[in-house]
């Protein structure tokens, strides 16, 4: 039996550590293919990817419009008829800005947003709901180290955007991590903005 062939362009360790591996895990050839970024168009690199890789089909995850000029991707694969995935992973913050510039012109979209499923559908794009999950290969027991043990820990993102980012990450830190502190707790933070 022949292996599914997919590519992608994305090479975020976010993706290539989680889903990238996981599918290879599961036998699927996933090359992952840095393209230059810059003011010329993508579209050659694009077509002598898959002319070289010959996917089955190209999935692009998350946050990669910085990384992929989805009007090149779109013209190359509509040329080559290779099928589009989209795997919307900055649903629903950027909904707008990231994921609506390649749910649109993708053959399947999975979103991590059950709420957005039915924008999706109203959009005519098949949608499912993929959430993340975690690689055996690194979310996985480790021996304990006493300097990162404390009594709370915090792993988190200021997805806030606008003016008011800053008073809302003031506010919440006021309510959530304050009385943390003020009851002796150890407690670390870990996150942007």
């Amino acid at each position: 039996m022949r292996r599914v062939r997919w590519l992608t362009f994305n090479d975020r360790p976010l993706y290539t550590r989680g889903i990238v591996a996981g599918l290879r895990q599961l036998g699927v050839e996933v090359p992952v293919i840095r393209l230059r970024t810059g003011p010329e168009p993508q579209n050659r690199e694009i077509a002598q990817a898959i002319d070289g890789h010959r996917p089955d089909l190209v999935f692009t995850p998350g946050w990669a419009h910085d990384l992929v000029d989805p009007v090149a991707l779109f013209s190359v694969l509509r040329r080559k008829g290779i099928p589009h995935v989209y795997w919307a992973t900055e649903d629903p913050t950027f909904f707008h800005e990231v994921s609506l510039k390649f749910a649109p012109y993708s053959d399947l979209v999975f979103t991590t947003t059950v709420e957005l499923v039915g924008r999706y559908v109203q959009l005519g794009i098949p949608t499912g709901v993929l959430l993340f999950g975690c690689n055996p290969e690194i979310h996985r027991p480790v021996p304990r180290e006493p300097e990162f043990e404390y009594d709370v820990v915090l792993v988190a993102n200021n997805y806030i955007t606008g003016s008011h980012r800053h008073e809302v990450r003031q506010r919440t830190t006021e309510q959530m991590v304050m009385p943390l502190v003020k009851a002796g707790l150890d407690v670390k933070i870990w996150g942007l903005w």
